[in-house]
């Protein structure tokens, strides 16, 4: 058979009992086997786990800053009550607020100087489309001309062709006349005459005609001529807008970055409360420069939470959810009742033991004894029944059948009692007792330690315990 056994100390325990009868309800030992009794009944177990901690506020804000300014006020200290919007305190602004204004009066002169280039370029766009109107007019007007002049030529090359044909005609008829005249001396002279302006206005009618072509390209030069100074207008107009559009972009954005940059800077140096809360903790003073970005921190006090560390050998026991009974270190009269909101199971490196993990416990019934940086103590359920029978290690056999047995006590005419088997099923576990359930009953007497009985024994009871005694 295997004996339960749990600890060294629960063993050491159970013989010290056996031996010196240091139990309640002693009886006059009678001859047998000496053993202990404990009695039954329904009671709770819970297993539990220690853990120590402090009290914050379920929200902790950490107001940061990056000015490497003084601090001119400070308007808070360590425990301070502060509402949202409250001022917190306030940065030297005078060497931000002498950039400013070296800034803006550097882009007002900029801005002065822009102005005159602007008005400047806009001259010269006017300037660029005035003179296209008169370039085009006078381009315009050598059209007109060379058309003119063409017009006029041919209109002269025409009446030149018809006193051509007419003389022609005249010629033709003398001669037809002469050949049937009878003096035709008088006809004779008339056709010379009309042969020789024929001849004249022949030679002006071929020189004009020669000259149609320097007419003709007068006017597609002068055409050409429009045309052309048309386009060099139209770009030196568009040369002139683009430089006028472009004022626009000349600014210097970044002075104007700048200067956004240290408006921002100087809204930054009066630091106000983002919620309400009280003031944890201060890494400022009046006159000081910030040597980190957090100059303090805020906790909602409205909500208190514990954040405690649990060593490395229970963290796998805690789970969310889990009840615990709270006391302060400062009032350790009154328990307070909480659960586990979050493990987390990563070592706490800024802790000096770094066998820690962190919890975070709430605290359902907190009062006006608690603050906000309290020590705790906790005890961490994880473990809990109610209304069961349990009875000690040392009571519980592990047969070689696999099975478990009890003895109980049955208590004989002499006064001695006989050790009965009664098989059960243990459960839970807790330092001192164990869970069991089978055919055991309150007020049953539980022999213990079992190692020695078997079966029909008749023992001696020396002590009696039950669970109010049993762990004292």
């Amino acid at each position: 058979m295997k004996y339960r056994t749990k600890t060294i100390i629960c063993a050491f325990l159970a013989s010290v009992l056996m031996i010196s009868g240091t139990g309640c309800g002693k009886s006059d030992v009678q001859p047998g086997i000496q053993c202990n009794s404990y009695i039954t009944e329904e009671t709770d177990l819970e297993n539990t786990v220690s853990a120590t901690g402090t009290v914050e506020g379920s929200d902790a804000l950490s107001i940061t800053s990056s000015l490497n300014a003084r601090v001119s006020k400070l308007c808070v200290s360590v425990g301070s009550t502060v509402k949202a919007g409250d001022v917190l305190c306030e940065f030297d602004t005078s060497d931000i607020q002498r950039q400013i204004d070296s800034l803006t009066q550097e882009m007002e002169i900029a801005a002065k100087k822009q102005d005159s280039e602007h008005e400047a370029h806009l001259r010269d766009l006017s300037l660029a489309q005035n003179q296209k109107d008169i370039s085009l007019r006078i381009a315009q007007r050598a059209i007109d001309e060379a058309v003119s002049k063409q017009s006029y030529a041919y209109s002269r090359y025409n009446e030149l062709a018809a006193k051509q044909q007419e003389l022609y005609n005249t010629i033709a008829s003398l001669n037809q006349q002469i050949s049937s005249s009878a003096d035709p001396s008088a006809l004779i002279m008339a056709r010379d005459s009309a042969e020789k302006s024929y001849a004249t206005v022949s030679e002006q009618l071929s020189q004009l005609g020669g000259e149609l072509v320097g007419y003709d390209n007068a006017v597609a030069n002068a055409q050409d001529n429009y045309n052309r100074t048309a386009i060099e207008a139209d770009h030196a107009i568009q040369a002139a807008n683009a430089v006028v559009n472009s004022d626009s972009y000349l600014k210097d954005l970044s002075v104007q970055q700048k200067l956004d940059e240290l408006s921002s800077r100087l809204s930054e140096c009066t630091v106000v409360a983002p919620e309400s809360g009280i003031v944890t903790s201060l890494s400022v003073k009046e006159g000081s420069i910030p040597t980190t970005d957090s100059i303090m921190t805020i906790a909602d006090d409205s909500s208190l939470v514990i954040n405690a560390t649990v060593y490395e050998t229970d963290i796998l026991k805690i789970f969310e959810g889990q009840n615990c009974e709270i006391s302060m270190i400062a009032n350790n009269d009154k328990v307070y009742s909480g659960k586990i909101l979050s493990v987390i199971k990563i070592r706490d490196d800024k802790s000096v033991d770094s066998t820690v993990y962190s919890v975070r416990i709430s605290i359902d019934n907190v009062d006006e004894s608690v603050i906000i940086g309290m020590s705790t103590q906790i005890t961490i359920i994880t473990e809990k029944k109610e209304g069961i029978i349990a009875v000690p290690y040392e009571a519980v056999v592990n047969g070689e059948d696999g099975r478990e047995y009890v003895f109980v006590g049955e208590e004989n005419a002499d006064g001695s009692f006989t050790a009965v088997r009664r098989e059960i099923t243990s459960g839970m576990e807790t330092s001192y007792l164990t869970e069991i359930t089978g055919d055991i009953g309150p007020d049953e007497k539980i022999l213990f330690p079992a190692e020695r009985l078997s079966d029909g024994d008749v023992v001696s009871i020396g002590d009696y315990y039950s669970s109010d005694n049993y762990n004292n």
